[in-house]
């Protein structure tokens, strides 16, 4: 097989971001998006992805 990502080190980065992998409950979708805008305004601009605007007019 070829060579991939061990699951320990995407476990360990789930943890690293605060995505819960066993939980019983569930956050809401807006209290997740509230929590990855949160962790992003952390991250130098640079780092941050901009988003585009869709063009959806066909």
């Amino acid at each position: 097989g070829d060579m991939t990502v061990a699951i320990g080190l995407a476990l360990e980065a789930a943890v690293i971001l605060g995505i819960p992998l066993f939980a019983s409950e569930s956050p809401s979708l807006s209290q997740s998006i509230q929590t990855a805008s949160d962790k992003l305004t952390l991250m130098p601009k640079r780092i941050r992805t901009k988003t585009k605007k869709v063009k959806d007019d066909f």
